[in-house]
């Protein structure tokens, strides 16, 4: 268990002993849109907070318990029939700030008359939730385990593709495109677990072995490098973590292993230099 998340663990499974998301932020833009589109719009901010969190997403074996910020900007409405369509953008961050999930071209359906359920049929706005929740519990896995979030990914993919054969197939191309870019990043998927179990390391008094988990996260990490050098995903994590690596290996690294960091990471070079020296 990351050491990091226990105090939140110990807040919450006394009411949400099985919510995976806790304390989600859900804020929706809407200046330009008319009164009732507002009226709506606001009334989804607590649906989607409450569909997000009250739900057993998996089995939580390792007491997942994760922040999240969900964030839409809505820049049109429009009524078709008796459906009110939104097109806007999207953005669903990790507390830690080491994952976005960013789309531009948002567009689902909605009014307050129709509840987000959790059910397996297709759907217009929830199945875009289940689709990034399932990313981003697969993306903290991979922490816990090498490559762990496999199974989860899995269950995105699944939805995706069956999503592109539904009535509502618009933007799912382009969803499993990018959760597809994510699963080729294997070493990247490798370096994060051996970054978090330099942390665990760290926390349980296990110093004498960091040194060595060290060398295995520069490992993948530079592996990865080799192939995606500039990917949004891997510079995403590196620049939101760049302090703390710093300081963790100038707490048990050695000269070599930090020199090696900066000429990985050379976006966060600044950091590093600052720290070490």
């Amino acid at each position: 268990m990351k050491f990091y998340k226990v105090a939140v663990i110990l807040l919450t499974t006394v009411t949400i002993s099985f919510a995976q998301f806790i304390d989600v932020e859900v804020k929706i833009e809407s200046q330009n849109l008319r009164p009732q589109e507002k009226a709506d719009l606001e009334y989804l901010e607590r649906q989607i907070k409450d569909y997000m969190e009250d739900y057993e997403w998996f089995d939580n074996n390792y007491n997942i318990a994760m922040p999240i910020r969900v964030s839409m900007f809505i820049q049109e409405a429009s009524l078709s029939g008796s459906e009110r369509s939104f097109s806007g953008q999207l953005i669903m961050v990790t507390h830690t700030n080491d994952l976005q999930l960013f789309e531009k071209q948002l567009k689902f359906y909605y009014s307050q008359s129709e509840a987000l359920m959790h059910t397996p049929d297709i759907q217009s706005l929830a199945t875009i939730l289940d689709f990034y929740a399932y990313f981003i519990i697969g993306a903290e896995l991979d922490t816990y385990e090498p490559l762990g979030g496999t199974s989860i990914f899995e269950r995105a993919r699944n939805i995706a593709t069956r999503a592109q054969m539904s009535n509502y197939s618009a933007g799912w191309t382009e969803r499993l495109t990018n959760l597809n870019e994510y699963l080729d990043l294997r070493f990247f998927r490798q370096y994060k677990f051996y970054y978090w179990s330099i942390i665990d390391q760290e926390a349980n008094g296990d110093l004498e072995n960091i040194p060595e988990t060290i060398d295995k996260a520069l490992y993948y990490l530079e592996e990865e490098l080799k192939v995606n050098n500039r990917n949004r995903y891997i510079h995403l994590f590196l620049d939101a973590h760049a302090e703390d690596l710093a300081d963790l290996l100038k707490l048990y690294g050695n000269k070599e292993q930090q020199e090696k960091i900066i000429a990985l990471d050379s976006d966060n070079s600044k950091t590093y230099k600052k720290i070490f020296n």
